[in-house]
Formats: C-alpha cells, sequence, structure tokens
C-alpha cells in the first residue's frame, strides 16, 4: 500500500493553475463549436491538439519567441502528419515504417533543446492517432484545416501577454531563481553546519549546481528577450540588474561554504557556531521573500514586505557586529595557547563576516529594487561583461555531432523508434481497437535511463487503471452530454495543472478525460475503460522487455561526462590562476569558464545518479565515481571562492611556490582526463607539499608586513592546500 501511495506522492509546489485554465480553454472551445454545430466527433481530435500545443510546447520554459516557434512547429507537424496518417493508415507495413520514420525524426530532434523535444513529442502523438482514423481524403483535409485553426488559436490565446508583458518570462525565471538559490542557502546550513567533512556534502553540491544553472538559464533568456526588443528598455535593465545581484548572491553563498566547509573543526568557528547559524536562519528567511515581492503587483504589500525584511536585515548586522566582538576579544586573548592559535586560524573569520555583510547588503539592495520595479529613474547597468551561454553550434552542427551511437539521445531514438514501430506491428497483426495507445505507451514511458524507465512504467500504469475506473463509472452513471462536457472541461483543466506535480497523477486525469471526451461522440463506450488499461499493460510489458534487450547503461556514457567535467574544471582552474599571476583576464571570461565547469558536473552528477539506480550487475565503479565527483565539486567551489577573492588580492606577478603549484594541478588534472578519454596509465601524484611549504614560508616572512596583505595571502594560501587536498582526493578516487 505505502509503495502504492508513493506513484501519487505529489510537490504541489509545482502546480500550475494558469497553465491548467489555458490548457482547458484551448481544449473546451473546438468542443463546444463543435456541440453547437451539431459535429462533436469532428471537433473531438482538434480540441485534443489544442490542449496538447498549448500544455506540452506552450508549457516550455523561455521567451514568448521559443514558446510561439515551438507551437507553430507543433501545429504544422501535428496537422501534416495526421493528413499523412489519414490517407496512408490502410497500409500496415508503410504505417509500420513511418511510424519508426517520425518517432526517431521527433525524439532525435530533442537534441535542439526542449522546444524541439515538445514539438516532437506533440507531432508523434498525432501521429499514432492518425493512424485509427478511417482512411478518407475528405476527413484528411476537414482534420487537416481544423488542427491547424485548434493550434493557432491555442497559440494566440497562449502568448496573449506578449506583446505588453514581453519579460514576464524572464520575471518567473528570476523568480524561480530566487526560490533556488534559498533552497542552496538552507542545504548549506542543514548539511554543513555540523559536517565535520573537509568536502562540500552532495546534496549541497546539486543545491548549488541547480542555484547556477537557474541564473545562468534566467540571464541568457533575459538575453534571448531583450535582442528581440526594438531597445534597452527600463524594466530590461532593471532586470538585468537583479540578475546580477541573484550572481552576486550565489557567489557569497559560495564562499560562505567554503569558510563553514574548509574551517568547520577551528575552534574559532566551533564557538560562535550557534551564533553563525542564527544569522544564517535570519538571512535564509529574508531570501525567501524575494520571490513574494517580485511577484507582486500590489505596491503596498511589497513595501510592507520590505519593511519586515529590513527588520530582519538590521537583526543580522547587530549578530554580526557581536560575533567580531567575541573574535576580537578572543584573538586578543591573554592566553598564550589559545594567542597561538588564534594567530594561526583566525585570518579566516573577516572573509566570513565579509561574506555575510556583503550577503545581507545584496539581498537588501535586491529589495529596494524590487520595492520600485515599477520607477522610472534611471538604472545603470552594463551588458558588456554578462556571461551568456548561446550555443555555440548550430542545428545542423549540433544534430551531426549526435549522429552517433557515442550519444545518448541518438541509441535512445533508434530504439525508441524501433520499439513503438514493433508495438504497431503488433497492433495491427491482431486487429487491436486503439491499439496505438500501446505505442503511446513506450513513447512516453521508455526513457534513456533505466530508473526513470522503471518508474514512468509503475506510474503510468497505476494511473491508467485508476483513471480508466473512475472513467467507467462516470460514463456508465451520467449520460447527460453537458453535464460530460463540463466534467471533461474540468478535468482537462486538472490534468494541465498538476503535470509537473506527479506523472502518475497526470496520467490519471489524462485517461479520465481522454474516455469521456471519447464517449462524447458515441455514449456508452465503457469498455475503452478496458482497452485503455489492456493496452497500457502491454506497452509497459514491452518497454520493460525491451530495456534489458536493448539496454543503455550509464557506464558505457560516464567516462566521456568524466573526462568532460575534469576538462572544463582544468579550463577553469587555469583561468583563475593566471589571474593570480598577473594575467588579464576578465570577469566575463572567468564567469564562462565557472558557468562551463558547472553544467559539465551537473551532467556528470546527472549519469552518475541514473546509474546509481540501475541493476548492480550493470553498474561500473559507482563509488568511485561519486567520490570523484564530490572532490571536482569542491574544486570549483574552492577555485570559485579564489575568483570572487581576486578583488582582494591583485597581484602583479605570483608569490614563491604558486607557478610550480599551478603547473603539478594542470599536470595531474590532465593525466585524470587522459585517464577516462584513453584509458592511459595514472601517473604519481606530484609532491604539492614542496610548492606550498614555500608559499607558506613566504607568508610568514611577511607576519611583520601590512596585515591586510598578510590575511589576503594566508586565505589564498589556505585555498591552495584544499585544492591539493581535493586534487588528491579525486586521484585516490580512481586507484
Amino acid at each position: 500500500m505505502s509503495s502504492t501511495s508513493s506513484l501519487f506522492r505529489a510537490n504541489f509546489n509545482d502546480l500550475t493553475i494558469v497553465h491548467g485554465i489555458r490548457a482547458a480553454i484551448a481544449f473546451a472551445l473546438p468542443l463546444l463549436i463543435g456541440q453547437y454545430t451539431e459535429h462533436i466527433e469532428l471537433s473531438i481530435l482538434p480540441a485534443l491538439a489544442g490542449f496538447f500545443i498549448t500544455l506540452i510546447p506552450g508549457g516550455i520554459p523561455g521567451s514568448y519567441g521559443d514558446k510561439f516557434l515551438a507551437m507553430a512547429i507543433a501545429t504544422i507537424g501535428s496537422a501534416s502528419v495526421v493528413w499523412i496518417g489519414i490517407l496512408s493508415n490502410q497500409i500496415p507495413w508503410l504505417v509500420v515504417l513511418l511510424t519508426f520514420i517520425v518517432i526517431f525524426i521527433t525524439t532525435f530532434a530533442g537534441v535542439c533543446g526542449n522546444g524541439a523535444t515538445a514539438s516532437g513529442q506533440v507531432i508523434a502523438i498525432f501521429w499514432l492517432i492518425s493512424t485509427h482514423l478511417s482512411s478518407n481524403l475528405e476527413l484528411a483535409i476537414q482534420q487537416f484545416c481544423l488542427i491547424l485553426l485548434a493550434g493557432a488559436w491555442g497559440t494566440i490565446f497562449s502568448l496573449s501577454g506578449w506583446v505588453f508583458y514581453p519579460y514576464r518570462p524572464v520575471q518567473k525565471s528570476l523568480a524561480n531563481s530566487y526560490r533556488i538559490l534559498t533552497k542552496f542557502l538552507e542545504t548549506v546550513l542543514e548539511e554543513e553546519m555540523n559536517d565535520e567533512d573537509k568536502l562540500w556534502d552532495t546534496i549541497t553540491s546539486k543545491a548549488q549546481y541547480k542555484a547556477g544553472i537557474a541564473i545562468g538559464e534566467t540571464r541568457q533568456l533575459w538575453h534571448n528577450v531583450w535582442r528581440s526588443q526594438k531597445g534597452f528598455q527600463q524594466k530590461g535593465k532593471r532586470l538585468l540588474l537583479l540578475i546580477q545581484k541573484a550572481t552576486e548572491m550565489y557567489r557569497e553563498i559560495i564562499t560562505l561554504t567554503e569558510v563553514i566547509v574548509g574551517r568547520g573543526k577551528h575552534p574559532e568557528l566551533i564557538k560562535i557556531r550557534h551564533e553563525l547559524t542564527q544569522a544564517l536562519q535570519s538571512l535564509t528567511q529574508a531570501m525567501k521573500i524575494l520571490d513574494d515581492v517580485l511577484e507582486s503587483r500590489d505596491l503596498d504589500e511589497r513595501r510592507q514586505i520590505t519593511r519586515e525584511t529590513l527588520i530582519i536585515l538590521d537583526d543580522v548586522q547587530q549578530q554580526m557586529q557581536e560575533l567580531e566582538k567575541k573574535c576580537r576579544k578572543w584573538t586578543n586573548s591573554q592566553d598564550a595557547k589559545l594567542g597561538e592559535m588564534s594567530e594561526k586560524t583566525a585570518h579566516f573569520l573577516p572573509t566570513l563576516f565579509t561574506a555575510l555583510r556583503n550577503l545581507a547588503k545584496q539581498i537588501n539592495s535586491t529589495i529596494n529594487l524590487l520595492l520600485d520595479f515599477k520607477s522610472e529613474q534611471q538604472v545603470s547597468v552594463s551588458i558588456n561583461s554578462v556571461p551568456f551561454s548561446s550555443p555555440n553550434f548550430s542545428i545542423w552542427e549540433t544534430l551531426s555531432n549526435n549522429w552517433t551511437f557515442e550519444s545518448v539521445t541518438f541509441s535512445h531514438a533508434l530504439r525508441i523508434a524501433t520499439v513503438a514501430s514493433f508495438a504497431m506491428l503488433v497492433s495491427a497483426s491482431f486487429y487491436w481497437h486503439r491499439g496505438y495507445w500501446i505505442a503511446l505507451t513506450v513513447l512516453f514511458v521508455l526513457k534513456p535511463d533505466y530508473g526513470a524507465t522503471m518508474q514512468r512504467v509503475a506510474q503510468r500504469i497505476s494511473g491508467t487503471v485508476v483513471g480508466a475506473i473512475l472513467a467507467a463509472g462516470l460514463v456508465l452513471n451520467v449520460h447527460d452530454l453537458r453535464v460530460l462536457l463540463g466534467i471533461v472541461i474540468i478535468v482537462a483543466l486538472l490534468a494541465g495543472a498538476i503535470r509537473l506535480v506527479n506523472y502518475a497523477l497526470f496520467i490519471l486525469l489524462l485517461t479520465l478525460m481522454v474516455i469521456v471526451v471519447l464517449n462524447l461522440s458515441k455514449p456508452g463506450n465503457w469498455y475503452l475503460a478496458e482497452v485503455r488499461i489492456f493496452h497500457t499493460l502491454v506497452g509497459g510489458i514491452l518497454v520493460v522487455i525491451s530495456y534489458y534487450i536493448w539496454p543503455i547503461w550509464q557506464r558505457r556514457y560516464l567516462p566521456k561526462r568524466m573526462a568532460m567535467l575534469l576538462q572544463a574544471s582544468l579550463t577553469y582552474f587555469q583561468a583563475i590562476a593566471s589571474a593570480y599571476q598577473g594575467k588579464e583576464q576578465s570577469l566575463k571570461t572567468r564567469n564562462v569558464m565557472r558557468h562551463k565547469a558547472e553544467l559539465a558536473s551537473a551532467n556528470a552528477m546527472a549519469a552518475t545518479e541514473r546509474m546509481s539506480q540501475e541493476p548492480k550487475r550493470f553498474q561500473g565503479d559507482l563509488e568511485g565515481s561519486i567520490a570523484l565527483l564530490i572532490n571536482v565539486n569542491s574544486l570549483i567551489s574552492t577555485v570559485t571562492s579564489l575568483s570572487y577573492h581576486l578583488y582582494r588580492f591583485q597581484p602583479t606577478n605570483s608569490f614563491p611556490g604558486f607557478d610550480r603549484f599551478v603547473q603539478q594541478v594542470t599536470d595531474t588534472l590532465q593525466n585524470l582526463t587522459h585517464f577516462y578519454q584513453m584509458g592511459t596509465a595514472l601517473a604519481p601524484l606530484p609532491d604539492f607539499n614542496q610548492s606550498l611549504d614555500l608559499a607558506e614560508d613566504y607568508v610568514e616572512s611577511l607576519q611583520n608586513s601590512d596585515s591586510q596583505k598578510v590575511q589576503d595571502l594566508t586565505f589564498v594560501v589556505a585555498q591552495l592546500n584544499r585544492l591539493a587536498d581535493e586534487v588528491k582526493g579525486m586521484y585516490q578516487a580512481l586507484k
């Protein structure tokens, strides 16, 4: 019972009522017109087209332009395949062949992004549906035109705010970034404050990279919208400044985490742990309201929230002052032992306090910007130093680069097209009524990875069974067409709203909607519930069998992901090291390198997580992969902390031992990359202590010099020691 209920467990924070309303209205209009003109049967397919086009490509994250392109492709593609399907469905071998071609193309096109994936899904749905319709030229022309009209209606209705609110998608994405940033800080509190390890927790790493990717996507979305507008509008400038503020908050949280993780066992941090926890809790509470202020349209409400938050930030400032007083007292203690200990370890405290104050300052300035969000006062902001993650390859280059069995997308597209075609062949051979439901199950259940596939099989079957039973009871007891029409529109609204909440719940509502809408033209077809359940079970069994016959195990693809991660991390490290050596490195270049390293880490982490869900006998060295990932994530965070420290440390030339250390790290990371790329043997680890001892001796020789310089150098050397530990950990993970 508990395992069954877990399939329907939902996070209702992802509920999108507005999206559900749009999908329901796009679905309802063709049906209402069909009822009014007494051609309800002809209106069913256009109604489904309006629903799916609005729901899937209309729901992708992106600008209005991206949504429009995806919805337009889905509309034209769906109408075209329905026309072809109706005219060819009397030739079984042709249907099977075309199924393979359509499913392969629409699935493989997913390498071009979310828009292509969403459009492809809708086109594939209507191709499979069309194979069940009567072969009739007049019907083909009618449905072609009606689907075009339904898709156009759904597109116009969904994108009505484009002209008046072009930056609304950016605003929503920014609000989501605030929520993910807050979750990152909460994770630091929960996972790191009482953790004595010297490496970042995997949960913290995931939270960090989700935050980095969310901010990067928001920044890129802003860029796409800005390019489509005629001028650099005031609201666009303000949003860009808010995105930059979010980026600064992200960096400050990373710095805080670096101090907490790297200095967790030090006496000074242990003594202030309670006060530090309170300060971080207050900052978390303040950050939680950022998305509320951003999305609120009521100025009085924004001002009220702002007043409450400023009180919280004032408390944080007072807590910081008290902490600094305590730390100064400990540092000036007459106890020689404690004094010696403080001398060696207290240098990190200014970094900690600076990061806390800066985070509070960024939250405060962000709230002030949000409070005057509609103000016309000039906002000074430049896009010259802002990194954008525009694709480096054209569509054709992307497709050609993935036209290989080394590409997961290519292998998956080939497999799913083969299995779906086989499903159509089976249904045609046995003359099964609505046998395309088997292929539809294959289309949406068979995933590139084992864990997601098995989860989808369970969710699809359970949702279909419950939804079909409810639908059968409904159509047997309700015979009024208008009541059924009202019910199916409400169910469509709920299905659209709950789509991202839980797949099993979505399938439950979708099954209910489909069976009821098919009964509008032919009342009493309760047996469709049995047919739907049977075909879903057949499709699920076919998927499970096909995965074991034609598996895509992650151990085959993970080495490539790891090599890309190591190379991206090395490039990022070299960029920051060059800046410390006095070589010019722009902020934009450093940010781009960081973004690429974080993206590579997220991809490798996702592949490792998928591998952990596979049967153990098919896994590779899972423990070694996880250990390597943890160390690489920690290394990227340490380099990010060094990057942020550059504004305080701007040398004209490097200090003793630094150049040698950089070369040692570079050689080791290159060796690890070659290990994954070409299977070369691991070279012995260099002696990092020789380089680090030179650096530490240099810092000690400056003890009577400028205290700020000594403080800065102490921080840098401490980070280099962490880097050495992380590189050693990566090496040990592969031995």
